[in-house]
């Protein structure tokens, strides 16, 4: 039986998958939450489809209240009281 050939997914593909946004996922990305991308080029970066699926069904399988959360605070009030 022949292994699949590991597909490729570009940032779009990623974020449509995800559900994320970009900076959401670099940020991600860089506490070591969700996989690393794979260097393509100097500037051109991939991920894994089995790495991204793999954190998806890791994140079905995390509880709501102990899921990180999207945002890291509050924006100041702008409204003066």
């Amino acid at each position: 039986m022949q292994e699949r050939p590991t597909r490729l997914l570009r940032i779009v593909h990623v974020l449509d998958r995800v559900g994320v946004s970009k900076s959401e996922w670099q940020r991600r990305v860089k506490l070591g939450e969700a996989p690393a991308p794979v260097a393509l080029g100097p500037k051109l970066r991939a991920w894994r489809e089995s790495d991204v699926e793999r954190y998806l069904d890791a994140l079905a399988t995390v509880p709501p209240g102990e899921r990180t959360p999207v945002s890291r605070g509050q924006r100041p009030s702008t409204a003066s009281t």
